[in-house]
């Protein structure tokens, strides 16, 4: 980032942020864990919203060791003070550290999105030099582009700077390179299959309905076949006819696009903060304009365009023969299309219900497919220390809490990690190792890192393929040992035996002594295929945030008391969050795709009741 911002000539303003979970005190009241965000004062440059009260901090406020500077978000404001308006300058403790709160931000400030507050980060390119070579990757980076400078050509002078740097370190930059996005596509980009999934369904709907509407018009105009033919024969103008005809479509169309539109605002403002993951942020789905005049347009089009129908076929028989054909007797060249657009409508109708039936079997096998672990009679919460939490003060808060809960009735098994399987915590690093060939800057492994503690494989039940677990005198060791996962042992070690090899990372040699079977959802989402992973004892030096997963044999909701009890006796300045039970946590990472199944399957059985209509 500070090369970045040293070299670049493509932006306004560049800023960052990281997620930071941290416990908030405010006077005399309990602790609470909230979602933090570190970020410097350049991101409020990016950014470009000004606070709905107070100011955002700046780069005095930045700078290392000085005060603490806390802007709440909206949702934070609300959730944390109850949107009171004096809270400007209240003194709280953030971290274990004093800070003050300077700002409030205005509703739908959503970088990053489900966040309580930002405070600054204090980074110092002094400070972070001798971690260029690390390979952790943990920062968010923004920027505002310059006048006229287009996404290709910020695209290129980044290719220029990362070119720079590594012909300048080759050791550690060598292999890396940057990427550039917008933010919407960042923030949205992921969904952008499921939301293309549903807009084509709604399109096929409406395309069905609209067919079902042409129908019942094209009957309607043989049947007035006599009538429009007995007013032309009476001296009635073409124009007259079209005017008439028209008026009637479009009342119809009105009514009807009317109605619609009521019932989308209506079920937009019922459901919308209701929708899994960021499609439930205030403000990600709504009505505007051009939803709003596409109906109309549709609706009244389709009137239209069917509802002079009537004049057409008129036209196309003399007045004498339209005058002796009965009302009821329907035939001709309408009887035929509405032949063809029934045949097209029932099609359709078939090809959404095929959809659905595909979406609801690929979600039965997103669910049933082994996960690797046992999510049922599991509790998962959050504890995050003050990072400048000593060792020995960890290790004792940690362990003190593991053996209290441990020793609750009804609890079977306690683990620590600091990233259970579908919660977004992504933590990488670059390995070489001792049956590969080392290539200067070009690490042979690249795995997702997690760290465990306590009785983790018992508590999720995740099978020890080979090997053994962690003991307490493992993170103890100068070099700790490591575990893996079956992916990366299939990757890298096809059919040979990695106990007692070695990883390196960073001149170190951790031997692997145990191998884990792959867990689904660790570092990306359960359809994905499990990654290479690495495993650590989460006692090793610094590893302030873990979640805790409490395996019971009673349902895990009669826990969440005692376990805040618990807590609460080791430390009451200490408090939990992110409160699930694995089951939750589960249902929470197939939401989406039950949403596009259940939209889908609802649309078919639209479908399938207009085709019958």
């Amino acid at each position: 980032f500070f090369d970045l911002q040293a070299r670049s000539r493509s932006f306004a303003a560049l800023g960052y942020f990281y997620f930071d979970q941290a416990t908030l005190v405010e006077g005399a009241n309990l602790p609470v864990s909230v979602a933090g965000a570190g970020a410097n004062a350049g991101f409020w440059q990016v950014l470009g919203v000004p606070p709905l009260m107070g100011r955002t901090f700046d780069a005095q406020d930045d700078r290392p060791n000085a005060p603490e500077a806390v802007v709440l978000s909206f949702a934070g404001w609300q959730k944390l003070f109850g949107g009171d308006t004096g809270v400007i300058g209240r003194q709280v403790t953030l971290g274990g550290k004093a800070g003050t709160i300077v700002g409030v931000m205005p509703q739908g400030t959503e970088a990053p999105s489900g966040i309580d507050l930002w405070h600054p980060a204090h980074f110092d390119p002094a400070t972070w030099g001798p971690y260029r070579g690390e390979g952790t990757r943990f920062i968010n980076v923004l920027a505002r582009l310059r006048p006229a400078v287009t996404l290709a050509m910020a695209a290129a002078d980044l290719e220029r700077m990362a070119g720079q740097l590594r012909r300048e370190h080759p050791d550690s930059d060598g292999m890396w390179q940057f990427s550039i996005e917008t933010l919407r596509e960042s923030r949205y980009g992921s969904m952008r299959p499921a939301l293309l999934e549903l807009l084509l369904a709604s399109g096929l709907l409406l395309l069905i309905a609209c067919i079902n509407v042409a129908n019942l018009l094209l009957s309607r105009a043989t049947a007035r076949q006599r009538e429009v033919a007995l007013r032309r024969a009476l001296g009635a103008s073409a124009g007259r006819m079209i005017l008439q005809l028209l008026t009637e479509s479009a009342v119809l169309g009105a009514i009807g696009g009317g109605i619609g539109v009521a019932a989308a605002f209506a079920l937009v403002r019922g459901i919308a903060t209701r929708l899994p993951g960021r499609l439930g942020v205030p403000g990600a789905v709504g009505m505007n304009w051009v939803v709003v005049l596409t109906a109309l347009l549709v609706a009244l089009g389709t009137g239209i365009a069917f509802g002079i129908a009537p004049l057409m076929e008129s036209r196309r028989l003399a007045l004498n023969t339209a005058m002796k054909r009965g009302e009821a007797r329907l035939g001709g060249s309408g009887h035929r299309l509405r032949s063809v657009l029934v045949s097209v409508q029932v099609g359709l109708s078939l090809l959404l219900l095929i959809g659905a039936s595909l979406l609801s079997e690929s979600l039965w096998h997103l669910v049933k497919n082994p996960l690797g672990y046992q999510p049922d009679h599991r509790l998962t919460f959050c504890i995050v220390l003050p990072w400048n939490t000593k060792n020995e003060e960890i290790d004792n808060f940690f362990e003190s809490l593991q053996q209290r809960l441990q020793a609750l009735p009804s609890v079977t098994a306690v683990g620590q990690i600091d990233g259970p399987p579908t919660v977004d915590w992504h933590l990488r690093s670059n390995f070489d190792a001792d049956w590969l060939p080392r290539t200067a800057g070009q690490p042979a492994i690249n795995a997702e890192d997690r760290n465990i503690g306590g009785n983790y494989l018992a508590a999720m039940g995740t099978p020890l393929l080979a090997g053994r677990m962690f003991t307490k005198q493992d993170s103890r060791r100068k070099q700790v040992p490591i575990m893996v996962n079956e992916a990366l042992v299939r990757q890298y070690l096809r059919g040979g035996d990695p106990l007692g090899r070695h990883l390196i990372v960073e001149g170190d040699s951790h031997e692997i002594i145990g191998v884990l079977a792959d867990v689904r959802g660790i570092a990306g989402s359960l359809a994905s295929a499990p990654g290479p992973e690495v495993y650590w004892p989460a006692g090793r030096a610094g590893v302030v945030r873990r979640y805790f997963i409490v395996r019971s044999q009673v349902p895990p909701e009669q826990l969440i008391r005692s376990v805040r009890a618990q807590v609460h006796a080791v430390d009451p300045r200490q408090a939990i969050s992110h409160v699930a039970t694995m089951d939750e946590l589960l249902d929470k990472a197939v939401a989406q795709p039950r949403l596009n199944m259940a939209v889908v399957a609802a649309f078919a059985g639209v479908a399938l009741v207009l085709a019958c209509v």
